[in-house]
């Protein structure tokens, strides 16, 4: 659905977001250099939650990296 978009924007929650723009430069890197940034992140959203999540998304994005 995606390959003849001139542009690709992932628009979730912030780690979810960054998950996708990784798989994708994972799965098909000739589709990842078309990525532009989307607006991840809400001034006070999730804000009781975001240091635990954070911590939880970097550990997430560390296990995509090494395998």
């Amino acid at each position: 659905m995606i390959e003849n978009a001139a542009r690709i924007k992932i628009v979730s929650h912030s780690m979810h977001a960054e998950k996708g723009r990784a798989y994708l430069w994972r799965q098909r890197p000739d589709l990842a250099v078309r990525l532009v940034r989307g607006r991840d992140y809400r001034p006070g959203e999730w804000i009781l939650f975001k240091p635990a999540l954070a911590i939880l998304g970097w550990r997430n994005l560390r296990r995509i990296g090494s395998t």
